[in-house]
C-alpha cells in the first residue's frame, strides 16, 4: 500500500504543492522520521488543502507514530472525497482496531474487500479483530482467505496458528507456526512468541 501510494505522489505533488516539502515529506517517511514526514505534508495541506492524497500520506504517518486518533481523522477525510477508496478504508480501519472501535473497523474492511475482494491484507485485518472479540471461526476463516490469495503471507500463519493452538489442533498449530518462522525476517516479538509456543508444543508430543 505504501509503495503504490508513495509512487502516486511522486508524480503529482510537485505540481500542487512546494517540492521542496514534498521531498522532505518523502525522505522523511523512507527514513522512519515519520513525525518529521507529517510535519511536511502538513505544510503541503495548508499550501493546498483540497489536495486528498496528502490527507492519505500523512495518515500512514499517524498510523506509524501510533497516533490513531489523527490516523483516522485523515483517512476520513480522504473518504469525504472517494467513500470507496480501498487504501482510505484500510487505514482507517487499522486505527480504528487500535482504537478498539471494532465495529466500525469491521465495517471499513468488510467495505474495502467488497471494492477489492483481491485486498489480503483486508482479511488479515479482519480476521484479528474477530480474533480480539473472540470470534474465532470468522477469523479462521480470513486468515485462510488472506493465505489463499498470498500464500507467503507470514502473518497470516501466525494469526491462524493461535487460532489452531488454543482450539488444541496441536498439528495443525505446529505447522502453521513452523511456516511463519521461516517467512518471518525479523526477531521481534511476534517472532519469539511463535518459537515459544511451537517449542511448548512440541514438548507436548
Amino acid at each position: 500500500m505504501k509503495k503504490i501510494v508513495f509512487a502516486f505522489f511522486i508524480c503529482f505533488i510537485p505540481a500542487l504543492a512546494q517540492k521542496s516539502d514534498f521531498q522532505k515529506a518523502y525522505d522523511a517517511f523512507q527514513n522512519g522520521y515519520y513525525s518529521e514526514s507529517a510535519d511536511s505534508y502538513s505544510n503541503i495541506i495548508n499550501f493546498n488543502p483540497n489536495f486528498i492524497p496528502a490527507y492519505f500520506a500523512r495518515g500512514v504517518c499517524y498510523l506509524n507514530l501510533q497516533e490513531y486518533q489523527k490516523a483516522e481523522i485523515d483517512f476520513s477525510k480522504v473518504l469525504t472525497k472517494n467513500e470507496e477508496d480501498p487504501n482510505a478504508l484500510l487505514g482507517r480501519a487499522i486505527a480504528c482496531r487500535n482504537l478498539k472501535k471494532y465495529n466500525e473497523a469491521i465495517r471499513d474492511l468488510t467495505r474495502c474487500i467488497k471494492v477489492n475482494p483481491t485486498n489480503y491484507q483486508a482479511y488479515y485485518e479482519r480476521g484479528n479483530i474477530y480474533y480480539l472479540i473472540q470470534q474465532d471461526m470468522n477469523a479462521l476463516v480470513d486468515y485462510n482467505k488472506a493465505i489463499e490469495l498470498k500464500n507467503d503471507y507470514d502473518l497470516a500463519y501466525y494469526g491462524r496458528a493461535l487460532i489452531y493452538y488454543f482450539q488444541k489442533e496441536d498439528k495443525s498449530a505446529i505447522k502453521d507456526f513452523e511456516t511463519f518462522i521461516n517467512m518471518h525476517k525479523l526477531q521481534d516479538t511476534t517472532y519469539k512468541d511463535a518459537v515459544r509456543i511451537l517449542k511448548y508444543l512440541k514438548e507436548q508430543d
